[in-house]
């Protein structure tokens, strides 16, 4: 299971999709977009949420799917 990681102790590679905790403004979690030291909404194009991070975990693996 992933743990969360401060944005203080370390910060995702650039272009990976991670699971970010927003502090008091948001106070939820959301996938965001890390892109040289900012965190986006969605895409480079979207709202830079990097102040509100607090933390950040990867996102897990997809399920498995069998083929019918």
């Amino acid at each position: 299971m992933n743990k969360w990681i401060s944005v203080k102790d370390k910060l995702p590679h650039t272009h990976d999709y991670v699971l970010a905790y927003l502090s008091i403004l948001y106070g939820e979690c959301k996938v965001c977009f890390y892109h040289c030291g900012n965190f986006y909404a969605n895409n480079v194009d979207d709202e830079i949420l990097t102040q509100y991070v607090t933390h950040w975990m990867s996102l897990p693996q997809p399920p498995e799917e069998k083929a019918d």
